[in-house]
This record gives C-alpha cells, sequence and structure tokens, in this order.
C-alpha cells in the first residue's frame, strides 16, 4: 500500500530585495522534493500584491494567497528575524486567512544573528496558536547562515541541521496524516 503525499506549503517570510531567505529555501525545497511523505508548493510575497493594512475579502491577492493555503495540509514559514520578531509581509500572509490555517501543522525554521530567529519564533508560536494551527515543537534556528557560504555563493547546511530537519518532516509527516484525516471526517473542533 502506498503512502499518499501531503502538500506542504513553504512560505517564505521575507520580501526584501536581497534577502537571503532564498538561499536557505533552495535547500529546503531540495529536501522536501526529495522526501516521499510530501510535495511542496511554494508561497512567496513576491509573488502576491498583499496590503499591509487590513485586508478586504474581495481582493484578488488575498483570495488567490486563501486557495494556495487551503490547498495545503501542512506548512513550513521560513522565518527571518525582523527586529527581534518577523516581517510584516509574513504577518500580512498570515492575516490574509482564518479558517485555511485551522488544524494543520506548522513547521518553523528561523534564521538571523545570534540567537538564529528564535525571537521571531516565539512570536511567531502564538499567532500560530491562535489561529488553531499545530507548531511543531521540533523547529530549526540558524544562526549567523551567511557565514555559511562557500566562494560559489552556495550554502553549506552546518551540522545537525540536516538531521534536525528530517526529524522536523517527520514530525510534520505525522501531524499531517493524522489532522488531514481528522478533517475529512469532519471532527468537530468545536466540541474539543
Amino acid at each position: 500500500m502506498t503512502t499518499p503525499k501531503h502538500t506542504l506549503a513553504l512560505i517564505y517570510g521575507s520580501a526584501r530585495e536581497d534577502r537571503f531567505c532564498d538561499i536557505l529555501a533552495r535547500w529546503l525545497i531540495a529536501a522536501l522534493t526529495d522526501h516521499p511523505r510530501f510535495t511542496v508548493a511554494i508561497i512567496d510575497p513576491r509573488d502576491y500584491d498583499l496590503p499591509l493594512t487590513p485586508l478586504k475579502p474581495a481582493c484578488s491577492a488575498t483570495l488567490r494567497l486563501s486557495r494556495q493555503l487551503d490547498k495545503a495540509d501542512g506548512f513550513i514559514i521560513l522565518c527571518p528575524d525582523y527586529n527581534h520578531s518577523y516581517s510584516a509581509t509574513l504577518k500580512a500572509i498570515i492575516d490574509s486567512a482564518y479558517m485555511e490555517w485551522k488544524t494543520k501543522p506548522v513547521g518553523l525554521v528561523s534564521y538571523g544573528g545570534q540567537s538564529g530567529g528564535l525571537r521571531a519564533l516565539e512570536r511567531l508560536r502564538g499567532v500560530l496558536a491562535r489561529l488553531d494551527a499545530i507548531a511543531m515543537r521540533e523547529s530549526l534556528s540558524l544562526a549567523y547562515p551567511w557565514r555559511g557560504l562557500d566562494d560559489h555563493g552556495q550554502w553549506t547546511s552546518p551540522q545537525g541541521a540536516d538531521e534536525a530537519l528530517d526529524l522536523m518532516l517527520k514530525r510534520l509527516a505525522w501531524w499531517c496524516s493524522l489532522l488531514t484525516q481528522a478533517r475529512r471526517e469532519n471532527v468537530d473542533m468545536e466540541v474539543v
């Protein structure tokens, strides 16, 4: 019996011009492309013209993003540290939907200076909990990842990062299976 693949949306948490996010996303995409339990969908804020003010439901970018979020069985958020928090762009992506996040697992990968983006992740966890999304305990935090660039601009994952990512993906696969089945059976979350 073949195990069904789950759609995992990789959400870029930065829209800056020279973002390091693209380099780390390539590493994540390679791992997800080879993973037997996932297909990957990319959600890049540069592909959406999302306003940073409260969004109108009729906004075409919001509707398109909402459909992408809804199709996903789970998420990985690639989150840079922006002044001890996460970016306004990522907040706009999160706030553009509500039910699309409910009862879906979220893996978190952060990066930044000495803290590796942990401050951003802690703020993000509270927001995801409010949306009834399940933030994985297993996350990756990459301190100074730009120091891992070789002479050709290729990033080499530091010792332990691949193993930590593998563990997070195993947990995400388990949660995706469990929660996708519960949503199919229309388990009433209001009584839980």
